[in-house]
């Protein structure tokens, strides 16, 4: 299939829909039934790489993305937005990371362990600097 539609439904009865006008699209590149138009076929082709041969909408995509491809501002915003995105979703991996060892500590700490233990552990296991073990354990 190339198209795959969700919408809310009652986990305990599925006949009970949550009536809230939301449905989800799933598209998939890979259908091989001819469940969608041939317009939105070609898409997909193209969207997966392969060739498309006579189709307005393909054609004019291709040519709008070629022509922003060219355009060096736009390349030089979309990189410096992506460089932006990458390091803010390591900031928040980071930071979850750290929340779980904050409370990995304080559990530990519950069980007896003894401090100097504990940083050794939490250093060696999550690789990290004498710094970064002083603020975990400081922040605890």
């Amino acid at each position: 299939m190339h198209k795959y539609e969700f919408r809310n439904l009652c986990v305990h009865d599925h006949k009970i829909e949550m009536m809230d006008g939301r449905t989800a699209i799933f598209l998939n590149t890979k259908g091989i039934a001819n469940d969608v138009s041939k317009a939105l076929q070609n898409f997909l082709h193209y969207v997966d790489n392969k060739e498309v041969e006579n189709d307005q909408y393909v054609d004019e995509l291709h040519d709008y993305i070629q022509q922003l491809c060219q355009n060096t501002k736009w390349r030089n915003d979309y990189m410096d937005n992506k460089t932006h995105m990458m390091f803010h979703d390591e900031d928040v991996r980071k930071e979850g990371e750290n929340s779980a060892i904050k409370k990995m500590i304080a559990m530990t700490r519950q069980l007896g362990v003894p401090e100097d233990q504990l940083r050794q552990k939490v250093q060696a296991e999550f690789h990290l600097s004498d710094q970064e073990v002083a603020k975990l354990f400081a922040d605890n």
